[in-house]
């Protein structure tokens, strides 16, 4: 592994955040905050080792107050809606579509609005549902979709605005300067995305910055209330290349990575998983090492005190494997070995794990095909967690037909997640037009029968050139 830029300087921090150079953190309060907030813990506790945790706390899920343990990919938003699912695509705009399929649009309660006028990337301000390239800052809390229109924040000011708004796209209000996350470090910090997960506001953010010569990057994890208040650090750490936090029952889970020295020139992954109880206010290390499975966001699934994810990838061959951490061991779940193909996990969901074909990753490789890479010809296979094989075939791919589609087309990318009856996938497609590319974002259910898989498209966020 090449030598990281990033400097050995970790720090765990469970004191309320420091202010910014010259300014209050808190910054100015919105004009109509959300009321009955959870109270966060006013004494912090200290870090514990995984020898020394002894409290089990709560690890039940409730959807009507938890992050989905589905959604962990930060490069789209899902909130599950009964009926609906609420989307903010890789776009501009937050959507809404039936999962029966038919009824899908912009999210904006203005009825003479145009809306994104048919095409994704168009920026209209006027509509309620424009939120910008903003990542993934939108949430779900009492019944209202919460956004930061983050191009509206002034630098040592405010992050950018705090906007709320009905779940029928009506009642479009702002309510204030959402502060910024300023950590340890005395500088304010980037949010990557925002998770709310029981009345609370979580986030991960990022810091480029110099010591003694060196570039590092500063990662911080924090927990605060809805309109950004309250502001607490869980973890800090100025050595990571990447992490991320997922949720079960009361706990904040981080995961962070970092390149760890075993030799002259020679790093490893060393991973830290901990959690952080807003009722103990104490941040608990479960895992730390170079052996565990390495997720990335959106590939690990909670459940019932335990964690989920795909085992680690080795080179020309995948993930095999999905790995379960069991009282503090990581064991074999279940695995896709096949004598005749290889096969890779690409989702940990809720009971079931969805592997693909294996495709060669390395471009420098004799076996490496672009071509296929971006090809919508995907064989797929589908287990519960008891090893039961739910479907193994072809995916059926019949939305490449449809007239917002380009043709020919790139698959960019595609995100699944899912349960043992239906799944979803979030595809990402390009126009093969290298003067003039631009992009489509499907949503597509997929119903686990008997004779197969049965495909309805949901939602379409179609794309094409830009327009003034």
């Amino acid at each position: 592994m090449k030598k990281p830029i990033c400097a050995i300087l970790a720090c765990l921090m469970l004191l309320s955040l420091a202010a910014c150079k010259g300014k209050d953190p808190a910054g100015p309060a919105p004009t109509a905050a959300p009321t009955e907030q959870a109270a966060l813990t006013a004494e912090p506790g200290t870090t514990l080792s995984p020898a020394d945790i002894q409290y089990t706390g709560d690890l039940s899920y409730d959807p009507e107050t938890d992050y989905d343990p589905r959604f962990g990919s930060f490069m789209t938003v899902v909130i599950d809606e009964g009926d609906y699912f609420y989307w903010h695509e890789n776009g501009c705009y937050i959507r809404y579509c039936d999962k029966e399929g038919g009824d899908w649009g912009v999210l904006c309660g203005k009825p003479e609005c145009v809306h994104d006028n048919g095409n994704k990337h168009w920026h209209n301000n006027e509509c309620n549902g424009f939120m910008g390239e903003i990542g993934a800052l939108v949430w779900k809390y009492e019944d209202k979709i919460y956004y930061v229109n983050d191009w509206e924040g002034r630098p040592g000011e405010s992050l950018g605005a705090l906007y709320r708004m009905n779940l029928d796209g009506s009642g479009h209000e702002k309510l204030g300067m959402m502060p910024e996350v300023c950590g340890s470090f005395d500088e304010a910090m980037w949010p990557q995305c925002f998770y709310c997960h029981r009345g609370l506001l979580y986030t991960r953010t990022l810091y480029n910055d110099v010591v003694a010569g060196e570039p590092i990057q500063r990662t911080g994890y924090y927990a605060m209330n809805i309109d950004g208040s309250d502001q607490k650090i869980i973890y800090e750490s100025a050595d990571s290349f990447y992490g991320f936090m997922t949720f079960m029952g009361e706990y904040c889970y981080v995961l962070d990575y970092s390149d760890h020295e075993v030799g002259e020139d020679e790093y490893e992954i060393w991973i830290k998983m901990m959690r952080w109880s807003p009722n103990t206010g104490k941040t608990e290390l479960i895992y730390e090492g170079a052996d565990m499975q390495r997720p990335n966001e959106g590939e690990l699934f909670m459940r019932d005190g335990d964690v989920y994810c795909p085992s680690l990838f080795v080179m020309h061959e995948g993930k095999r494997a999905v790995m379960r951490f069991h009282e503090g061991k990581w064991e074999e779940l279940l695995n896709f070995d096949d004598p005749e193909k290889r096969w890779t996990v690409i989702c940990v969901s809720d009971g079931i794990a969805i592997a693909r074909n294996f495709l060669e990753t390395d471009p420098e490789s004799e076996g490496y095909d672009r071509k296929a890479r971006e090809s919508a010809d995907i064989d797929i296979w589908i287990k519960d967690f008891d090893g039961n094989t739910l479907y193994k075939g072809k995916l059926p791919v019949g939305w490449t037909e449809l007239e917002e589609v380009p043709s020919p087309m790139r698959l960019l990318r595609f995100t699944p997640f899912g349960d043992s009856s239906t799944f979803y996938m979030l595809f990402t497609v390009h126009s093969n037009d290298t003067v003039d590319m631009w992009e489509v974002e499907l949503f597509v259910r997929y119903d686990i029968t008997e004779n197969g898989l049965e495909e309805t498209v949901i939602g379409v966020a179609a794309g094409g050139p830009i327009k003034d």
